[in-house]
């Protein structure tokens, strides 16, 4: 499971790595019963992201995408 503060460092790092990209909206750590500290990551619909761009796990820490509505 992982831990708040790496979450939190987790989700600084996204922010700074793609927080400028077109198809990025937004991103947040929050907690999943079961999983512990997950990032979720907002992306726009429509617009492509490049393969690979994010990764299923950062420090152990699973990143989740969420389309906007």
């Amino acid at each position: 499971m992982s831990s708040l503060s790496i979450a939190r460092q987790v989700k600084n790092n996204v922010l700074a790595k793609f927080g400028k990209e077109p198809w990025f909206v937004g991103v947040g750590a929050t907690r999943e019963d079961g999983i512990g500290f997950v990032v979720k990551v907002t992306v726009r619909p429509g617009i492509p992201r490049p393969d690979g761009a994010l990764p299923e796990t950062m420090d152990g820490v699973p990143i989740q995408i969420v389309e906007a509505t």
